[in-house]
């Protein structure tokens, strides 16, 4: 097997401190999208629909996101790495990437509709909006393999571009339904699962443009597993991490908890605006040249960006929860406490996972999301059952704790990396996030 860490950049240039700090900035206000629209469509769907239907929906689109990772087989970042190592071989990586995508796109959506009954509960509705959302999973795949992109050549103009896009198709379609009177369970999975997909036409000039490139040399098959199956292991991790619960809820609880589950992570995803930005620049930036201090920086400024996020949720909670989703999902409210605290957690960790895989070590992330996965399962399985929505918000809790630290000691143990920079605040933290915030100003 190739070491990843053989693939040596022909013409990657790090990006400067202020370059970085420009497109963290920028894509943190582009990540603010997918979740504000979230946040703006779930009050919708939720007095539209209902609890019950609204955890169909949710029991519907689950399977979608979790088959749609399986079918990535860690390729788009595999793509991510190797563009923004050698910008001149993007092309040969691509094209590779996106054959391999299809292949791995078709069997997942054979696999969601084989799986429909199981996840379903016996419930014929949800059955049959699963089947439908499945038709989703090939396309949806190739979009994030086209991602990659202009993700490794750092244009995260085109990136942000497609948040947006996908964004206001959510608002567009479901709050048109919903003003009409015609928002149903079926519409609302058709919508959610063709934002993405629509999303990806802001990716059409750069692939254009790639059509007049040539590569300096081949790209090969191995040369993208190598790198992907390693990272693919964390991300299935990540994403049974993040929405194992949804998926199989139907079956260990009932609809109505579920509704209420979907409706809170929907408030808790808010959280990590900030921090997905933050990710995805360092992720990046540590694929051209690493900067432990900035790393540590970039998840300090995270955390307290989620700090202040969740206090803006959680106090006036009682308030304008039940004001915008209805008494009928009054029940949500410690939901949606104990997920942010759990989006809050995982921030710091998170940021340091994507410097591990930007450095070349996937396979430590994966090692620390397969633990905490596995946790997260078994968590999901116990308290589900008895507690409902609450048990599946206490999983997730759990699980970001494992994760979150064991990427950490990971940096430690590797690379020597102080454990206490990624959670001790300095002054020089607050200077730096006025700074940005002067920044965005001037623009």
């Amino acid at each position: 097997m190739t070491d990843t860490n053989d693939v040596q950049p022909a013409t990657a240039v790090a990006p400067s401190t202020q370059r970085l700090a420009k497109q963290m900035v920028l894509s943190a206000v582009a990540n603010l999208a997918p979740p504000a629209a979230g946040f703006a469509v779930a009050p919708v769907l939720a007095q539209a629909l209902g609890a019950e239907q609204r955890g169909i929906v949710a029991a519907a689109t689950a399977p979608l996101l979790l088959m749609t990772t399986l079918a990535m087989f860690g390729i788009p970042e595999a793509v991510t790495y190797l563009i923004a190592r050698d910008p001149s071989n993007a092309r040969q990586a691509l094209k590779k990437g996106l054959l391999l995508l299809v292949a791995a796109g078709l069997v997942a959506t054979g696999a969601v509709l084989l799986l429909a009954g199981p996840l379903s509960g016996n419930n014929p509705r949800a059955e049959e909006l699963i089947r439908i959302a499945a038709l989703f999973v090939l396309p949806t795949t190739l979009v994030s393999g086209i991602r990659a992109l202009p993700r490794g050549l750092h244009e995260w103009h085109y990136v942000n571009l497609e948040k947006y896009i996908t964004s206001a198709t959510r608002l567009i379609f479901l709050f048109g339904a919903f003003s009409i009177g015609a928002l149903s369970p079926l519409g609302a999975v058709l919508v959610l699962s063709m934002a993405p997909v629509i999303g990806g036409f802001a990716f059409l000039r750069p692939l254009l443009r790639l059509r007049s490139k040539t590569s300096s040399r081949p790209v090969g098959l191995r040369e993208i597993t190598s790198f992907s199956l390693v990272v693919w292991l964390g991300s299935v991790s990540g994403i049974i991490l993040g929405k194992i619960d949804q998926a199989i809820m139907l079956p260990l609880s009932d609809a109505r908890q579920l509704g209420y589950y979907a409706a809170a992570a929907s408030v808790g995803d808010a959280v990590l605006v900030i921090n997905n930005a933050v990710r995805d620049i360092s992720f990046s930036a540590q694929s051209s040249g690493s900067d432990p201090s900035v790393l540590q920086r970039s998840a300090r400024i995270s955390f307290l960006a989620g700090l202040a996020m969740s206090s803006v949720i959680i106090l006036p909670i009682h308030f304008w929860f039940p004001l915008l989703f209805g008494q009928d999902f009054a029940p949500a409210i410690p939901v949606v406490i104990i997920l942010t605290l759990a989006a809050v957690i995982g921030i710091p960790g998170s940021v340091a996972g994507a410097g591990l895989v930007g450095r070349g070590r996937p396979g430590a992330v994966s090692t620390s999301l397969i633990l905490a996965a596995a946790v997260n399962v078994l968590a999901v399985i116990a308290l589900v059952p008895p507690l409902g929505a609450i048990g599946a918000a206490v999983a997730t809790l759990a699980g970001n704790v494992i994760a979150s630290n064991l990427n950490i000691i990971v940096l430690k143990r590797i690379y020597s990396v102080p454990m206490m920079g990624f959670y001790l605040i300095r002054p020089s933290d607050f200077r730096a996030i006025l700074r940005l915030i002067k920044r965005v100003g001037k623009k």
